[in-house]
């Protein structure tokens, strides 16, 4: 479903023994969210640690049979590893 339909799109998934979610996102939604990402930012900004923000990234184990698509994501712990790499 994920590779008909693309990247380019408003809502998210979850995927999780056979039950699939789908979710739109809304204002009251995406503005904590925005302060979150924002603390985020200025947490590691402060303590001078090197963060990659991901965004609303797919993240699937197929030998779990799961996806999920978080509103945001980050790589801190391992940023490095990620790094200049297509995820």
């Amino acid at each position: 479903m994920l590779a008909d339909v693309g990247d380019d799109r408003a809502w998210r998934i979850a995927y999780d023994g056979g039950v699939l979610e789908i979710r739109m996102p809304h204002l009251e939604h995406e503005v904590p969210k925005g302060l979150i990402e924002s603390f985020i930012e200025a947490t590691a900004d402060e303590l001078e640690i090197e963060v990659m923000k991901a965004g609303s990234l797919t993240l699937e184990r197929e030998d779990l049979t799961r996806a999920v698509e978080p509103d945001t994501c980050f790589y801190i712990q391992n940023e490095a590893s990620v790094r200049g790499k297509e995820i």
